[in-house]
C-alpha cells in the first residue's frame, strides 16, 4: 500500500522530514507545483501522477482540500485519507488579512521565536525545527504563497458527502485552525476517526511521533 504525502502550505514537502525520521516505512511525497495556480489545476496533475495505485493519502494543511477533492472525484483509488491539522473552509479570521501579512518579516527570519513556538508549534518548538521551516518557506516565492493564501480566502462550505474511511489528526494546541473547520470533516466524511494529538498547527513536526504511529497503524491496516 503506497503512503502519499501531501504537503502543506509551502508544497515544498521538506518539512515531512520529522515524520520520515520515525520509520523505515517508504513515504511517497508529491511537492505541489511551485507556481501560482488554482486547486483544480492542482488536483488534475494529482491525478495523472497517482494513477491507478491504491494509495492512503496523508493531506497536511493547505493539501486537506485537495485530498477532498480527489475522494469526491472518484478517478484515482484512495483506500484512506488521514487529514492532518486540515481545512475545508477557511480556517481563522487571519486569512482575512492576507494582504498585510509580514512574508518578508518571516523569510528574513525577523519574527520573534516566541511566535513561532505559540502560533505554529504549540510550545514544542526548538532550533531544527525553526531552521527547517525557514529553509522550507523560503524555497517558495511570495507570489506563490500569497496565491495559496487566496485559494484559502475563498473556499466554501462543501456539501458531498465521501464514503472513504477518514481519520483527522487535529493538534490540541492548533491556533491557527478552529473547531468549526474539524466540525465541517463530520459533516462530509461519512467514516471518520477524529484523533487528538499534543502539538501545534505543525503537528506531523511537533509530535511526528504520535502521528506516525497513527498513519503506520492505518497503513498495516490495509
Amino acid at each position: 500500500m503506497e503512503v502519499i504525502l501531501l504537503p502543506g502550505l509551502d508544497g515544498t514537502g521538506l518539512l515531512f522530514e520529522f515524520l520520515l525520521q520515525q520509520t523505515p516505512r517508504i513515504f511517497s511525497i508529491f511537492p505541489l507545483l511551485q507556481e501560482p495556480i488554482d486547486y483544480q489545476p492542482q488536483i488534475e496533475l494529482l491525478e495523472q501522477e497517482i494513477g491507478a495505485t491504491e494509495v492512503i493519502l496523508v493531506a497536511e494543511s493547505y493539501s486537506g482540500y485537495i485530498a477532498y477533492q480527489l475522494a469526491c472525484r472518484g478517478n484515482i483509488n484512495i483506500k484512506h485519507i488521514v487529514f492532518v491539522a486540515s481545512f475545508l473552509v477557511s480556517p481563522s479570521y487571519l486569512i482575512k488579512f492576507i494582504n498585510i501579512l509580514p512574508l518578508s518579516l518571516l523569510k528574513k527570519q525577523l519574527l520573534p521565536s516566541w511566535v513561532l513556538n505559540y502560533f505554529l508549534f504549540g510550545n514544542k518548538s526548538n532550533e531544527k525545527l525553526e531552521k527547517s521551516f525557514y529553509s522550507a518557506i523560503n524555497s517558495v516565492s511570495n507570489k506563490v504563497l500569497m496565491h495559496r493564501l487566496r485559494n484559502i480566502s475563498r473556499l466554501q462550505a462543501p456539501i458531498k458527502t465521501i464514503k472513504i474511511p477518514c481519520t483527522y489528526i487535529r493538534a490540541k494546541s492548533d491556533r491557527l485552525i478552529n473547531t468549526n473547520s474539524v466540525k465541517i470533516f463530520e459533516k462530509v466524511c461519512i467514516d471518520l476517526t477524529i484523533k487528538t494529538v499534543e502539538g501545534g498547527h505543525f503537528i506531523l513536526q511537533s509530535n511526528p511521533e504520535t502521528c506516525f504511529e497513527i498513519i503506520n497503524n492505518i497503513a498495516l491496516w490495509y
